[in-house]
Parts: C-alpha cells; sequence; structure tokens
C-alpha cells in the first residue's frame, strides 16, 4: 500500500487517484480539499473578502475515499496566506520551506499507525518526511529540473541575451535563502528510496549529479481534456502562439525573434506579461507579437481554436502542460529538449535547438504545407493518447510495482 502527501491539487490528484482505482491507496495526506467544513467555510470567506484563490481552496475534490484523506485546513490556509503576502523570492522560498517542514511535522506522527510501506512525496516538500519515514520506503517524485540547475540554465540564457530582464538571476545564486532551499532539495534527491521524473530532459540533470541510473524512473505526465478533435488543415496564414508567462525564462526573446524574421504567419503570445521585461523589449516584442495577457480558461479555449502551432522555446520545465494539451487539440507542436514534452520530432512537431532561429523558421515553413500540417495535425492527436490521463495512471502503477519490487 502506498500513501501519498500532497500540498495542494497538482495534476488533479492524478497520483493518489490511479492509486485508489487500483485499490493500492493507503491514505492521502493534503492541506485542503472540498468535503469539510472548513473547506465550506472558506468558500464562504473566500466571497465575503472577494478572494477567488481562498475560494477555489474549498473547491478542490480529490477523487478518493474521503475516509482516506487526512487534511490539515488551517495549515493550509495559513500557507496560502504566506504565498500571497510573499513580496520577493526570497519570501516565496522561505515560504516553501516552511511549509515542507509543517506539513511533514503534521504527518510524521500519524505514520506510524499507517499500514502503507511506501511514501510518494514531492521535490521541495519531503525532506522532513524522508528524515522521519521510520520503516517505510519514499519514492520522490521530482516534478522539474532541481532548482539549482535551473537559475544556472536562466542566469546562462540571461548572459547570452542580455537586456531582456530587469532582475538578473545570477545574484539569486548567492542569496542564502536560495542556497538553503537548494541545499534542502539536493538531500531529498540524495536520501530518498527511489525518483520518478517526468522526461529525460531532467533525468539528465540527476543524472549529472551522479545519482544512480537504477535509482529513477522517467514517467511522463497524463492530462485529460475533453477532446472530440479531427486533425485540423489550414485556411489562409498560421497562427502561431506562445503560451505562459511573458518572461525569458519561457523564451519570449526567441519568440520575438522568430516573429521579426518570419513573416508569413501572425504571432500571439498568451499569458501573463512579466514584470520582469523592460518596457524597451516589451515595446520591441508588441510590434511583432499581438499580446493577450493573462486569459482565464474560457478566453483560452476560443484562442486554442484559432491556434495553428504552438511554439514554446522554453529554457527548462518538468513536462510543460500546455503541450498535452495541443496535441490533444491536434495542435503541431515545436518546442526545445528543455520542455521535457512528449512531442515526437518530425512525427507530432518538431523538437529545436532555441539558439537555432534558422531551424525554427524551417520547420515552420514545413508546416505551412498544407498538406504536411494536416498529417501532423492527426499525428498530434494520436499522439495526445500516449499523454492521456488513463495511460498515465497506467504507468504510474507499473512503475510504481516495479520499484516496490526493487527496493523492498
Amino acid at each position: 500500500m502506498i500513501s501519498v502527501c500532497q500540498i495542494g491539487a497538482r495534476m488533479g490528484y492524478a497520483v493518489p487517484a490511479s492509486l485508489e482505482r487500483k485499490d493500492h491507496l493507503s491514505r492521502l495526506y493534503t492541506d485542503i480539499c472540498a468535503g469539510g467544513t472548513f473547506a465550506q467555510l472558506l468558500n464562504v470567506a473566500g466571497k465575503i473578502i472577494n478572494l477567488d484563490g481562498v475560494r477555489r481552496l474549498g473547491y478542490r475534490r480529490p477523487p478518493v475515499d474521503r475516509n482516506k484523506i487526512v487534511q490539515f485546513p488551517r495549515l493550509g490556509l495559513e500557507y496560502f496566506y504566506r504565498k500571497h503576502k510573499a513580496a520577493t523570492l526570497q519570501d516565496e522560498v522561505g515560504t516553501f520551506m516552511w511549509m515542507e517542514e509543517h506539513f511533514a511535522n503534521s504527518i510524521i506522527p500519524l505514520l506510524k499507525n499507517d499500514p502503507c510501506d511506501t511514501i510518494y512525496s514531492y521535490n521541495t516538500a519531503s525532506l522532513h518526511i524522508i528524515r522521519n519515514k521510520q520503516d517505510k520506503k519514499v519514492v520522490l517524485e521530482q516534478c522539474s529540473l532541481p532548482y539549482l540547475e535551473y537559475l544556472k540554465l536562466v542566469a546562462e540564457e540571461e548572459r547570452r541575451y542580455p537586456g531582456w530582464t530587469l532582475c538578473p538571476t545570477e545574484a539569486l545564486l548567492s542569496d542564502p535563502v536560495v542556497i538553503e532551499y537548494t541545499s534542502r532539495e539536493g538531500e531529498e534527491l540524495n536520501h530518498c528510496d527511489h525518483i520518478i521524473c517526468p522526461s529525460t530532459f531532467v533525468l539528465s540533470f540527476l543524472a549529472a549529479r551522479g545519482i544512480p541510473a537504477d535509482k529513477i524512473s522517467v514517467l511522463p505526465y497524463g492530462y485529460s481534456f475533453i477532446n472530440d478533435s479531427v486533425a485540423r488543415t489550414l485556411a489562409g496564414r498560421m497562427r502561431v502562439a506562445t503560451i505562459g508567462a511573458v518572461e525569458l525564462r519561457k523564451g519570449i526573446h526567441h519568440f520575438c525573434e522568430i516573429a521579426k524574421r518570419y513573416t508569413d504567419a501572425d504571432f500571439l503570445a498568451i499569458g501573463k506579461i512579466a514584470d520582469t521585461i523592460p518596457e524597451d523589449r516589451l515595446a520591441e516584442l508588441q510590434k511583432f507579437v499581438q499580446c493577450t495577457g493573462h486569459l482565464d480558461r474560457g478566453q483560452l479555449e476560443k484562442q486554442f481554436e484559432t491556434i495553428s502551432v504552438l511554439l514554446l522555446l522554453t529554457v527548462g520545465e518538468g513536462s510543460a502542460t500546455v503541450v498535452y494539451e495541443a496535441l490533444a487539440k491536434g495542435i503541431p507542436v515545436i518546442t526545445t529538449p528543455a520542455c521535457g514534452s512528449i512531442v515526437e520530432d518530425g512525427i507530432s512537431g518538431f523538437i529545436v535547438d532555441r539558439h537555432d532561429h534558422h531551424q525554427i523558421i524551417d520547420r515552420l515553413e514545413r508546416l505551412s504545407q498544407p498538406d504536411f500540417y494536416q498529417e501532423m495535425s492527426c499525428n498530434a492527436i494520436m499522439r495526445s493518447s500516449y499523454g492521456s490521463r488513463a495511460a498515465y495512471g497506467d504507468r504510474l502503477i507499473y512503475t510504481l510495482q516495479n520499484i516496490q519490487s526493487g527496493i523492498g
């Protein structure tokens, strides 16, 4: 039996839900979810103070037996408050460390009477559980790049493309709070019993740390979307979009350059414009790219109807959700190895070097051919079945069974 320690509703509680379907779930330890009196009060409180985030806390509904859920709603509410008040990245990181320790300290006394033999937990939220795991094994999901390596990638990108940020990342590498945070993450990786990560890109950085290959399993994510998609056809100019925060770490500087050079398509940036982009760079971007700002779910769905290609030139991800959604809608994806995607190069999209703008433009040219585009759109839909929630659940159970047999 496996117990899951999860802060928030990550991936719609996909891990505990998958375990529950196969009767492998012992308990779900979490902060706040629907069903309790406290969660109902949050809904009311959120309406009174007009804060959507508070109200949404009470809407979380894990699809598991309620008797298996152990929640700590007051802790979760304080965590939400601290995150909401965080004014700097250091404040935010400090809040993550505070929550990790308090969440673990709430769970540890309960483990003695938990019949599970394995605990499933998440990076940067597991250190004290690992230190106090008793006779149980800990499987750690490393959802993204280790934070230290991620910061180094972003800092290198900033050096290579100066002028695209007001807040250089280099300074964070020597910040005491960030150093402590990355040190804790490193201890988690070193002392857990097994690691699950979403992509070979993340795997490569774990291997570079010297973590043995047999301690790591690669498990691509799965998302389910309402989908009755048929292959798309091109009618007129292509509409090329990037989705996510509009900032350097998401590759907006590359996207801008492609939009300048490739005049046979319209370019769209969907997402909140980061405060870190200098005004002159933003003005330059808006000459060539339509920037929508943040969109709600309904608005995003309308944009998806018009998008021909998703161009995501990110510096580093775990495995970007938006790629799974684009594929499910028949939208070919051009992205980088750093995206950690399930895109098959040349089949359901293209994997490119974000620095090679000539290569990226060549891939757009190929997609501008209607017959080739329709074929790739069809392939994207077929590939999305591999990235479905059901397929993910099957992979997860199979992987965990293999892990348990190896570390038991």
